[in-house]
């Protein structure tokens, strides 16, 4: 991957070089969306995640490859810039 990106709302400083720092990131993500309205909305990924207690969260998150963490996380940079695109939170 490589590179540092800014969640431009929530001014969130990512080292992605870093899957530490990625996993770190996704923990929050567990609890709930980044985007006021819905903390879990259906078409979230880690909506079904979500429905667990907390420590399975963790654990799954935990169980990720490097691969699967980069994904999800470009995965929830897609989702979270197409919303706040639409919604013009940007």
């Amino acid at each position: 991957m490589g590179g540092d990106y800014w969640l431009s709302v929530q001014m969130t400083y990512i080292d992605l070089n870093s899957i530490e720092a990625l996993k770190t990131f996704e923990y929050g993500l567990m609890i709930k969306c980044p985007l006021d309205g819905d903390p879990n909305p259906p078409f979230c990924q880690f909506h079904d995640i979500r429905l667990l207690p907390v420590e399975e969260r963790f654990k799954w998150i935990d169980a990720l490859s490097d691969e699967e963490t980069e994904k999800h996380y470009i995965a929830h940079l897609n989702c979270y810039s197409e919303r706040v695109a639409k919604n013009g939170l940007v």
